[in-house]
C-alpha cells in the first residue's frame, strides 16, 4: 500500500521570498524573554517536553535554497517537505517560514537571511554553498548536507556511507568472508574505498568485485573464483575415479562466502541475480537503498530480487501518517524536525533515524526484505 500523499503545493518562483504562514490564531504579544528562549544545546540532556517549548517559542525561520544550476527540483521537494511538515505538526502557529532562492554569493545570502533576524536558519543544500558561509553561521543553523568534519552548526544529509557502516554491523568478522559486488561507476568505487577502509578497521575479511556500470556480468567471478570451477573439477575426478555418473550433481559454490554485500541500483542487480541461481548459489544478499525508486510513488516490483535484505528510509514505507513522497521531500521534512531539536529527540524522521555525533546527524534506516517482488518487514538476525 502507498503513503498518504501531502496534497500538492504550488511551486515558489526563483528570486522571490516567500512567507509561509499557517493561519494565526490571537496570542498575546511576544515577550522578549520568549524570543531570546534558551538553545537546546546538542551537549545538554533533554526531554521531549522542554523541546517542544522551545519550539514553541519559535517565530521565524529563514530557509536558504539558493538558485543553482540543475537545484530547480531538488529545490522545490526540500521546501515542499519542509511546508508539509509545518502543515501536518506545526511547531506553533505562529512560526513563520521565510525561503529565499535568490541565486546570491555565501556572504550576501548570509546578510539577507539575517536581515529577517530569524530564530533557526536551515540550508543551503550544496557543499560548496555551506562551505561559503561556514564560517558566519552559529549553533542555530541547520546545514541540509554533511561535511567531511563537525561544525558549530547542525549537519543533516544523506550519505550513502551511513549504510555501508549500517550493513557492516549485521555482520561477525570470524564467520567468514564478505564479497561486495560494485560497478564501475565512480560513486560505487567511492562506497568501495569506504567499505574497505571499515571494514578493515573491524578485521573483517573483505573480497571485492568491479563489475561493468551497463552490463554488470558475475558469472566468471563465480566460475573462477566463487568455488564453481573448482566444485566441477571435482566432480569430473570423481565421475573418472569411481565410474559412476554425477553428472547431475550441482556444483558447490564458496563456503566461506558469509554473505553478498551489491552497491548498485535494481537494474544492476537484475542482472547478477540469474548467475546465482543458475549456480544454485545461497549466499544471502544486502543492498543499500540505491536500490530502491527515489520517490514513494513509483512502481516497485522487483520479484527477480526476492530474498535480498535492503536498507530502507522510513518515507517509503510510511503508511500511517502524511509523509513525504521523495528523498529531499523527507530531507526538509527533517531538517523541521530538528529546530531547537540537535538531538533529533523522538523526532518524527523520515530519512532514518537520527543520531548527533559532534554536530553531524547520522543514519539508521529501517531493514526490510524483497518477497514477491515487494518490501516486507524484517527481522534483524
Amino acid at each position: 500500500s502507498k503513503p498518504i500523499l501531502v496534497p500538492e503545493n504550488q511551486s515558489v518562483p526563483n528570486n522571490k521570498v516567500v512567507d509561509i504562514p499557517v493561519p494565526a490564531i490571537p496570542q498575546a504579544p511576544s515577550t522578549t524573554a520568549e524570543i531570546t528562549a534558551p538553545l537546546v544545546s546538542a551537549s545538554t540532556v533533554v526531554n521531549e517536553e522542554s523541546i517542544k517549548q522551545t519550539q514553541k517559542n519559535l517565530r521565524k525561520v529563514v530557509v536558504l535554497l539558493p538558485d543553482r544550476p540543475s537545484l530547480a527540483e531538488v529545490n522545490r521537494d526540500i521546501e515542499k517537505g519542509i511546508r508539509a511538515a509545518h502543515q501536518h505538526q506545526p511547531h506553533n502557529p505562529h512560526l513563520q517560514l521565510v525561503v529565499l532562492h535568490d541565486a546570491l554569493s555565501g556572504e550576501a545570502l548570509m546578510q539577507k537571511a539575517n536581515a529577517y533576524t530569524p530564530d533557526w536558519i536551515i540550508g543551503p543544500l550544496t557543499k560548496s554553498d555551506i562551505q561559503s558561509i561556514q564560517s558566519l553561521t552559529n549553533e542555530r543553523h541547520i546545514f541540509l548536507n554533511r561535511l567531511d568534519g563537525p561544525t558549530t552548526s547542525l549537519q543533516i544529509g544523506l550519505p550513502l556511507e551511513d549504510e555501508i557502516d549500517q550493513l557492516l554491523s549485521q555482520f561477525q568478522p570470524q564467520q567468514g568472508q564478505l564479497l561486495v559486488v560494485a560497478s564501475n561507476d565512480a560513486g560505487d568505487q567511492r562506497l568501495l574505498t569506504h567499505l574497505n577502509q571499515k571494514a578493515k578497521a573491524l578485521a573483517f575479511n573483505l573480497t571485492s568485485v568491479t563489475v561493468e556500470k551497463q552490463n554488470p556480468d558475475l558469472r566468471d567471478w563465480l566460475i573462477r573464483e566463487g568455488g564453481i570451477q573448482s566444485s566441477q573439477d571435482r566432480i569430473k575426478r570423481l565421475t573418472n575415479l569411481v565410474k559412476g555418473d554425477f553428472s547431475d550433481s550441482p556444483p558447490q559454490s564458496r563456503q566461506d562466502i558469509q554473505a553478498l554485500i551489491f552497491l548498485g541500483n535494481a537494474k544492476q542487480l537484475r542482472s547478477i541475480m540469474p548467475s546465482l541461481s543458475y549456480y544454485r548459489i545461497n549466499w544471502p544478499v544486502y543492498a543499500t537503498s540505491r536500490l530502491l525508486p527515489s520517490k514513494s510513488t513509483d512502481p516497485f516490483n522487483e520479484p527477480e530480487l526476492n530474498g535480498v535484505s535492503v536498507l530502507t528510509p522510513p518515507y517509503l514505507i510510511n503508511i500511517n501518517t502524511p509523509a513525504p513522497t521523495s528523498l529531499f521531500e523527507a530531507l526538509g521534512w527533517d531538517s523541521y524536525q530538528l529546530l531547537a531539536n540537535p538531538l533529533a529527540h523522538s523526532a518524527n524522521t523520515q530519512t532514518g533515524k537520527l543520531t548527533n555525533q559532534n554536530n553531524q546527524l547520522h543514519r539508521q534506516l529501517i531493514w526490510m526484505q524483497i518477497q514477491d517482488g515487494r518490501l516486507v518487514n524484517r527481522k534483524q538476525p
